[in-house]
């Protein structure tokens, strides 16, 4: 890895405890000292609106099947902001779980890493298995880039949900070629 190389994915938005605040603190100071920073501020500001950009075209691609939003069932990979841990500080999966909650999708999330997140006084836990979170669902909507997910049979698990499934993968982490094989309605992030 070259040094000082960092490369940025498109994805759901961005999480943690030091990320989404730190593009303010720069701009702060930047401005303190004269300084524009407006692509930061935008970068900023796009990464703050993709949670609910995600949940758009979700019901977008939804009703283009002939489905509603809050008559579907949504299997939510992830809850982490990252993935391979269990930190969901500022996370953009919880973003997008509270957009389809207050939308009225029925939710079951799944991460391998996380047991349950508190959405106010209520405790939403993570179902036991991805089977589970995938039974008999519209669609499956990537959120956390969990290596995990990348190595699930796909075909299994179209097999266990309602009829034309939506694949929405967020972190672009599968193949539209192996999704739509498999049986699945593709969508990603920054694709068509």
């Amino acid at each position: 890895k070259p040094f000082g190389f960092m490369p940025h994915y498109p994805g759901p938005g961005v999480g943690g405890h030091c990320i989404p605040k730190d593009p303010f603190y720069l701009v702060y100071k930047a401005k303190k000292v004269g300084m524009n920073l407006r692509l930061v501020a935008t970068a900023k500001t796009v990464n703050t609106m993709m949670p609910r950009h995600v949940v758009e075209r979700l019901d977008n691609a939804l009703k283009r099947q002939g489905k509603k939003l809050d008559k579907s069932t949504v299997s939510l990979w992830g809850l982490a902001y990252k993935g391979q841990v269990r930190d969901t500080r500022r996370s953009p999966a919880v973003d997008i779980l509270k957009l389809l909650r207050h939308r009225k999708a029925t939710v079951r999330p799944y991460d391998p890493y996380v047991r349950s997140v508190h959405l106010g006084t209520t405790a939403i836990e993570s179902t036991p298995s991805i089977e589970e979170s995938v039974q008999d669902a519209d669609c499956i909507l990537i959120a956390t880039a969990h290596k995990a997910f990348g190595r699930v049979d796909l075909r299994k698990l179209a097999g266990r949900m309602k009829r034309d499934p939506l694949m929405f993968d967020s972190r672009n982490m599968l193949s539209r070629t192996s999704c739509e094989a498999a049986g699945f309605k593709y969508l990603g992030t920054g694709r068509p």
